[in-house]
């Protein structure tokens, strides 16, 4: 068995190249809860064509974003990643793959990030919490909706 790796990541540029990285090793598929801070921040550096470039080999990737940031979804639902808008969204994020490797917040603010701000988040190829975040995502995805439904709703 493999020894688990666990590393405390403390700023939003460590937790940007984090997820980067998770994402390219990633085979199959990835799940992934962002406010829109983080969602932007990711856009920007790079994440949206690291993610159409797994999807393009056959990844399959879904994630779940608050009601304010139903403008970014298009970008995402371009490259062929699922998309849905929880209401009662909570602020937290959290990114896994293949239900192996997963990065996942502590305490991070949800609005106004940069990359020099704090932040505690959580690295590890722990597969148990793997599978607790997937579980604790496919609970949320299935209380979000479309966000093409919810813009037709507004």
């Amino acid at each position: 068995m493999a020894m688990v790796k666990e590393t405390i990541i403390e700023n939003v540029r460590d937790a940007v190249a984090v997820t980067s990285a998770i994402v390219e090793s990633a085979q199959n598929e990835v799940i992934w809860i962002l406010p829109s801070a983080v969602l932007g921040l990711g856009a920007y550096y790079g994440l949206n064509e690291v993610a159409k470039k797994r999807i393009e080999k056959g990844g399959h990737i879904r994630g779940i974003i608050d009601s304010d940031t139903h403008f970014k979804v298009p970008k995402h639902l371009n490259n062929g990643e699922e998309v849905r808008v929880l209401d009662q969204y909570q602020g937290q994020f959290m990114l896994v793959a293949d239900k192996r490797e997963s990065i996942s917040s502590i305490n991070v603010k949800a609005t106004g990030l940069s990359l020099d701000d704090p932040l505690v988040a959580f690295w590890t190829d722990n597969q148990a919490y793997a599978e607790y975040l997937s579980a604790t995502f496919k609970a949320e995805w299935n209380e979000a909706v479309d966000p093409e439904k919810q813009s037709q709703e507004l």
